[in-house]
Order: C-alpha cells, then structure tokens, then sequence
C-alpha cells in the first residue's frame, strides 16, 4: 500500500473510485478542476492503481475535506483513517487551525470513522442531499 498526494494523472482513477462510492458522483471535470486549485489536498492509497482518496482544500488556517472514498473491495483496512489523519496531519504542519466537512446522516460509518479521529459535531443541515437526508456539520481543531 502506498499512500501519496495525488497528481492531475489521478483524475481518472479518482472518479472510478468516486463513481463507486457515491450515488451523485463527481464527474471527472469537477475532480480535475478542485485538482487545479492551489488550496487543494489531494491524497490517493495505491493498492495497486488507486482504491482510495481525499480531496479537500485548506486556506487560511481553515480546511475543508469535500470528498473521501474507498473502493468498495478495500474497506475496513483503515485507509480512510490513514487519508483523513495525513490530510490533518498536513494541514497542521502548515498553520492550520481547524477542519470541517459534511457527512450524510445516515452514514453511521463515516459518523464512528470521525468521532473516533475526534471530529466533533458542530451543526446540521437539514435535507441538504438530493434525497432529502440531512448533513451533519464535523469540526476538528488542528491546533
């Protein structure tokens, strides 16, 4: 297993692994342009070829985890605590200061996955997701 940032020739792999865990995937574009960003942080698992990622962003002291996958045949191997604690890791190494991101409320997966990384609740947002389920709001001090 190699875990490593990603480059703009992991676009593709990124949105097969997204395509796979998502009902509303990101289209390969939208990937490729939060890519392009120069706050982006993008962190891809090889086991081979891409079966995980992060992609979020962090400017300001502030970070934001937009998207988080694992291949469905490569859970519960502890990559997505491996991507999200690198990702922290990283952004506090480079002055941040806290971290957020959105999780559907009916993942109760993810939810236990950032509790135990001690992310706390910090909000909701009522039938945020196209099918009417709510998000709730995480927080992570990085300080």
């Amino acid at each position: 297993m190699i875990l490593r940032r990603a480059t703009a020739e992991d676009t593709e792999p990124i949105a097969r692994v997204e395509a796979h865990c998502s009902s509303t995937p990101w289209s390969t574009g939208a990937i490729d342009g939060a890519l392009d960003q120069p706050t982006a942080t993008c962190w891809v698992v090889e086991d081979p070829g891409v079966v995980a990622f992060m992609l979020g962003h962090h400017t300001a002291g502030v970070a934001e985890i937009h998207l988080i996958g694992v291949h469905p045949g490569h859970r519960r191997r502890g990559l997505a605590t491996a991507l999200v604690e690198r990702a922290t890791g990283d952004w506090r190494a480079r002055g941040g200061v806290e971290a957020f991101l959105e999780v559907r409320a009916d993942n109760l997966g993810a939810l236990a996955l950032y509790r135990a990384l001690a992310w706390e609740g910090v909000g909701r947002r009522r039938r945020y997701y196209r099918d009417g389920v709510d998000a709730v709001v995480l927080r992570k001090a990085l300080s």
